[in-house]
């Protein structure tokens, strides 16, 4: 899959406001103790 496969998909498939803008692929996923994903690091990724 590539970044643009993605996006053309879910232009397809969802609603023009709910389709990512961007599309990146990280390694791992940063996960808090319980295991769910700490969003603010993701957001803090997108910026660097």
């Amino acid at each position: 899959m590539t970044k643009k496969n993605i996006k053309d998909q879910c232009i397809e498939r969802m609603a023009s406001f709910k389709a990512p803008d961007l599309v990146e692929f990280v390694s791992a996923l940063p996960k808090d103790a319980s295991g769910k994903v700490i969003k603010i690091l993701l957001r803090m990724l997108d910026k660097n």
